[in-house]
């Protein structure tokens, strides 16, 4: 991690962005780590925005190991992701969703980030859910942030952690996870917006752009280099 740091340090980029999995397991020690060393790229001066990932909030699987010997340790919620994350996220919100963990910013001129919360957790449920969905509140939210962008004459940048196309034939059978089939993308071919262009975090070096053709807007991977998983 240091290393990857201290790559970006010497690159010196305007913005960092990371589309989720910012842990392994979710655990509350990681999250503070990786913070720390985020910290350093923004006293840097380097702007950093984040957005969960599907192992990052309420992860059952949040262990310390000694050994053979397996300990659960605590794991965090979304407002914890949100007070951690704050200055990675929040605190130049232009507009925050009820919905979810979502958030607008305007990192650079003129560039709304729209960071979409599209994973599912639970506080109750003993599980780890792989594959999530759009909330319906959430799709409305980002909808409307778009149509807004559009008025304003904003460039829209999209960041979420699962993908709305496959990169690859028949993704939706190999990793069933990493699609959302249950988010409705009518709404967002129907919108008349600029070209957006969204990161996402899935299978890592991904890219997702949409663009108007004939009146409607055509949902198209452009970038699909490999990687893998962990």
């Amino acid at each position: 991690m240091q290393e990857a740091i201290q790559e970006l340090l010497q690159a010196k980029p305007d913005l960092v962005l990371i589309p989720g999995e910012l842990t392994k397991d979710g655990e509350l020690v990681c999250h503070n780590s990786v913070h720390t060393y985020l910290e350093q790229l923004i006293q840097a001066g380097i702007k950093v925005r984040v957005i969960t990932g599907n192992h990052d909030i309420f992860n059952p699987h949040s262990y310390q190991y000694d050994g053979a010997t397996q300990t659960r340790v605590a794991n965090i919620g979304p407002a914890q992701f949100r007070s951690i994350y704050y200055d990675c996220r929040y605190s130049d919100a232009l507009y925050t969703d009820p919905n979810s963990l979502s958030y607008v910013s305007e990192p650079l001129p003129n560039l709304w980030l729209i960071a979409i919360d599209c994973c599912k957790y639970d506080s109750v449920i003993d599980t780890i859910y792989t594959a999530g969905a759009i909330r319906p509140g959430t799709m409305k939210w980002v909808l409307d942030r778009m149509a807004e962008a559009a008025l304003k004459g904003k460039t829209v940048f999209g960041m979420m952690h699962h993908g709305l196309v496959e990169q690859f034939s028949e993704k939706h059978v190999t990793f069933p996870g990493g699609l959302y089939v249950q988010t409705d993308k009518r709404g967002i071919r129907q919108l008349d917006v600029p070209i957006w262009n969204i990161k996402l975090g899935w299978n890592k070096k991904v890219a997702i752009r949409i663009y108007r053709v004939g009146g409607r807007n055509v949902i198209k991977c452009v970038e699909k280099r490999s990687g893998h998983y962990g």
